[in-house]
């Protein structure tokens, strides 16, 4: 009888093997029949056109540290098609927050143009401003204000770079929905 009751069990466990076999066979298929796809492909494409992006360079302090932000975060390969041209000006603003006072607050503001340009024909394909700006509110110690409005600066510019490359992100994916619905009419 003890055997019995384990060969129920042994049998029971393949019968509910084979059933969760055949449920994960049936919503499979059912999956591909709906074409639900997932979009790691489209993303993965998209990341690879973000990789074969060279970053010229900038020849000014803030201008370095934008192309050093941008070569991390897009992570050029030796596969060029694209060239991204930055123009970068950075600029600073004080006002007065109280009168008689040596507390007032200072305005960082660095604005970044960029262009994406086809290597091929020099073909611009996309282009855009960037307009970033930080304030805080300093004392009248100058060594401890350089040193705040550069780490300021350093993070506009690493901010920057971040939307530089979610813009690019989009125009990739805008230009790869565009070619997919025109070969979808077609």
């Amino acid at each position: 009888m003890h055997s019995k009751y384990k060969e129920d069990i042994y049998n029971s466990i393949l019968t509910n093997k084979f059933n969760l076999f055949y449920l994960t066979f049936i919503i499979f298929f059912l999956l591909e029949s709906c074409q639900l796809k997932n979009d790691y492909t489209k993303t993965n494409k998209i990341i690879h056109s973000l990789k074969q992006i060279e970053v010229e360079s900038i020849n000014t302090i803030h201008g370095t540290e934008l192309y050093h932000a941008l070569i991390s975060i897009l992570k050029p390969s030796d596969e060029i098609k694209y060239k991204l041209v930055i123009s970068i000006s950075t600029d600073s603003s004080f006002d007065i927050i109280q009168k008689n006072s040596n507390i007032f607050r200072k305005k960082n503001m660095a604005t970044i143009s960029y262009k994406l340009v086809n290597i091929e024909n020099n073909q611009i394909l996309t282009s855009d401003t960037i307009n970033n700006f930080s304030v805080n509110n300093n004392l009248s110690s100058p060594f401890e204000n350089l040193e705040e409005q550069e780490k300021n600066f350093v993070f506009l510019i690493q901010e920057s770079a971040e939307l530089i490359r979610n813009k690019l992100f989009f125009y990739f994916l805008s230009k790869k929905e565009k070619n997919e619905n025109l070969s979808k009419s077609n």
